[in-house]
Formats: C-alpha cells, structure tokens, sequence
C-alpha cells in the first residue's frame, strides 16, 4: 500500500484525493454564501416587511382586540386576572404586562391610561416561544414602550402593555431553510464530483469491454491526469503490447506453418522416389543379404514418411489452421453416407464386427451441414485409422449416430486392445481432430469409459434448407 505522504506533492495535486478535497473546500465556499445570502436576504425582507412601526401598531391592535374577546368569553374578573395566561400561550410571541390593585373598589379605579404608579400590582406574561436570549427588562421596556391600554373585567378593569415578536418565528423559519438550502449545495457538489468519477469509470469499463469482447484494435482514451487517467493509459499501453505480441505470435506460427509444410513437402518429395527405386530393385533378383539391406532401406523411408505425416499433423494440430478451412453446404444424408460407408466396408474386410445403430429422430430430407467436408474427413479417416490400430478386432465396434432438432452426434465405441506395439503414443491425431472439430464442426470428444473401453464423439449442427435460405437472405450467415 503506497503512503499518501510519499507520493509527490505534483502528482498527490493530480489525484482523485485532491479532487474530492477540493469538491468538498468548494462545496463549504457554496454553502456558507448561499446561507449568508438566503439568511441575511431574508432578515431584511422581515425587517422592511413585517417589523416596522406601522405593522407593530396594526398587530398590537389586532391582539388588544383578541385579549378583549378573551376576556368576554371566559368573563376574566380581577380575582382570575390570572387566566390570562391561558391567552399569551395561544400568542406565543406576545409579552404581556397586567396592573391591577388587587384591593382596590373596582368602581373607583381611574379611568385614565396613563402609567400605572407604584401602587398597582403587575403581572408579567411572556410568550411560550419568546427568545430566552431577551431578558425581562429589554421586554418590559419594549412593552411600555408601545403605550398603556385600559380594558374592561366582568367587575372592573386593568391596564395592561404588550409587545409581539413574530419576527422570531420568520428568523428561526428562513434560518432553518438557509441550513437545509446549504446543505443541498454541499451534497449538489459532492454529488456532482462523485458523478464525473462514474461517469469516466463507466467510460473505461465500456472501452474495456469492447477491447476485450469485440474489437483489440479499438483505442483507449484517457482524458485527465489522476488515476482513472493513469490507468486508461496503462491498459492502453497493454492493448498495444498484446497487439505486437499477437502479431508477433501470428507471424511466428505462420512462418512456422510454412516452414512445417515445406519441410514435410521437400521431404516427401525425394521419399517418393526413393520409395520407387525401392519398388525397383525388389524386383530383381538379389541375394539374401542384399533383400535384408533393401528391407531395412524401404523400412527406413517409411519411418521417414511417417514422421513427415506427424509432423504435418503437428502443424495441424498447434498451427493456425483457420486459412485452410472452406465452409460450404452439404446435404447431411447424402455427407455421411458418403464418409461412413467406404470405412465401414473396409473395416469389415479386415474381419471387424460393426455394429450400426440410430437413435433420436431421423434425418429429414434437404438438412444442410454448413462444414469443410475435405478436413471433417480427416477427422473421420483419423478416428478409423485408430481403430484400425487400438480396437480390439474379437469385439464389435458400435457405431451410433444419435439426431436431435439440430444436432447430430457421431459416436464410435470400441474395445481397446491389449497389444498396442506400434501405436503412437502422443495422441497427435486426436489433438488435430478437435482442433479441426473446432472450426469445421460443433465439437469432438474422446475419452475412455468402462476401463477398457474407447469412445469418440463428433458433433454436428444441422438446419432445414429453408431455414439456411432465410438466415443467408437475412445476413444471419454469411457466405
């Protein structure tokens, strides 16, 4: 794990670090001024709006009437003077002063509104949701500041004093949407840095994916300088090195192909006539230690012709083989028939039992196998050729062709002799019909079952000709 405080101070200023540090300086920089301005906006609208004199005075008003009707209603005497109280809760931002002489005749109670003497008795009633932050003298003077109302009880009067806060409720209302609006702003611009990242990660996701799946040859751009950048422009750099390699590698097997073939030609080609002088002086007459020397001669040259076959099949087995293979149409019944028959008379000749069955639905007429009939014979002829040399000649070889809705599965089951002398042992062959299997055919499988017994399995898809016309018509499959 690489130490942050190692890297250098020019790359750590490129990294996603720096950047989501610096979303979030920015972030606090918009939220503090939206708040600022929301807040103090907001203050001077209430200030020029709602808390002026002339709006003071018109609520003040408003309230005397409303304490009037309260007082009517509950029918508040000098002796529940107290109740009042209930009135200022349903205000809560009204200050409420009441002076009264609680042993005065109520009759004789002057009917003036000047400024109650220290005779009266006061009572102070503050708003449940008055700012604890004002304190009793600051209401009080506020209160009698605004001017001294006489009001009627059921038995006498009182002279009371009031002020409202109202603005506290707007202050604490467009404080609390000044917060929540710049906490949106921190989380819009957190939110939008985070959203870029994506945004690139997806970017490169989807140029990986190409690369990968589609297209190597598709170039990965990286935009920025931190590590989605650094890393778009390493995997680049890997897709270029896997480029020259593949090229590389292909140029390599080609060459080699084309090495194989013409050694196995240039081989095979003077063996040819060597086998022919060969063929000659067999025919005339020799001594016997002559015959030994021409024996160990022909059986020379057909070492020599075998190891360029293997070596041909080396080259068909590990080489690029995909140039050598043709696809075109054949009519299924007609392919198998022909591959088949000539092999299993042959291996009937030489004293095999074959046993032929079918299983699954029978081949309808005019389906096609799109193959390379040339190469999917080879690989027929190579799996005869081993039974030739590994079946067991004293049990039947079971050949099963087994047809489904669009495949066919060749099968072939034979009981593995004991005396292989001879036998190749490097399973070149089967190596070259799965590789052939995988470019002409569906797939090839071989594998022994029962302990002592061998199978091979060649499967095959197959259409309906009108099905094969309509994908050729559509582009599905192209010729």
């Amino acid at each position: 794990m690489i130490d942050f405080k190692e890297i250098p101070s020019k790359r750590r200023s490129r990294s996603l670090y720096f950047g989501l540090f610096r979303s979030i300086a920015v972030g606090l920089i918009f939220a503090v001024v939206s708040f600022f301005l929301l807040f103090i906006s907001s203050v001077v609208g209430v200030n020029e709006l709602y808390i002026t004199d002339e709006k003071k005075a018109e609520r003040r008003e408003e309230y005397l009437s409303s304490l009037e009707m309260f007082i009517d209603e509950n029918e508040v005497t000098l002796t529940t003077v107290d109740t009042l109280s209930e009135w200022v809760r349903a205000n809560p931002y009204v200050f409420l002063l009441v002076y009264y002489k609680a042993d005065a005749i109520p009759t004789v109670m002057p009917p003036s509104v000047d400024a109650p003497d220290a005779s009266y008795r006061a009572i102070e009633l503050p708003g449940a949701r008055i700012d604890d932050s004002l304190k009793s003298e600051e209401l009080i003077d506020d209160a009698t500041a605004g001017g001294f109302y006489r009001i009627e009880l059921a038995d006498s009067s009182i002279t009371v004093a009031l002020s409202e806060y109202g603005e506290e409720f707007y202050y604490s209302t467009f404080g609390t949407v000044s917060i929540g609006v710049a906490a949106i702003v921190f989380i819009l611009v957190i939110v939008n840095y985070v959203r870029v990242i994506i945004v690139r990660i997806k970017r490169f996701e989807s140029d990986v994916t190409i690369v990968s799946e589609m297209d190597m040859d598709y170039e990965i751009i990286s935009d920025g300088v931190d590590e989605i950048a650094r890393l778009s422009s390493n995997v680049e750099r890997m897709r270029r090195r896997m480029l020259d390699h593949i090229k590389s590698e292909q140029e390599a097997r080609q060459a080699n192909t084309e090495l194989i073939t013409s050694i196995s030609h240039d081989i095979r080609t003077p063996l040819t006539v060597l086998m022919g002088y060969i063929e000659m002086m067999k025919e005339h007459e020799c001594d016997e230690i002559m015959q030994s020397y021409i024996a160990s001669t022909e059986n020379t040259a057909l070492r020599l012709k075998q190891l360029s076959d293997d070596m041909f099949k080396y080259s068909l087995a590990f080489g690029d083989t995909k140039g050598m293979i043709t696809l075109e149409e054949y009519d299924a019944m007609t392919l198998f028939d022909q591959l088949l028959s000539e092999h299993i008379v042959l291996m009937r000749e030489m004293g095999y039992e074959i046993l032929s069955e079918h299983s699954g639905e029978a081949i309808e007429d005019g389906a096609v196998v799109v193959t390379d009939a040339q190469n999917l014979m080879r690989i027929i002829d190579n799996i005869f050729s081993n039974l030739r040399k590994y079946a067991d000649i004293s049990h039947p070889i079971i050949l099963n062709i087994e047809v489904g809705k669009n495949r066919m599965v060749f099968e072939c089951k034979n009981k593995i002799r004991t005396d292989t002398e001879g036998a190749e042992s490097n399973g070149i062959g089967l190596k070259t019909c799965a590789r052939l299997a995988s470019l002409v055919a569906d797939k090839f499988e071989y594998g022994i079952e029962d302990e002592d017994f061998f199978v091979t399995r060649l499967s095959l898809d197959f259409r309906q000709t009108y099905l094969l016309d309509a994908e050729l018509a559509d582009g599905t499959i192209q010729e």
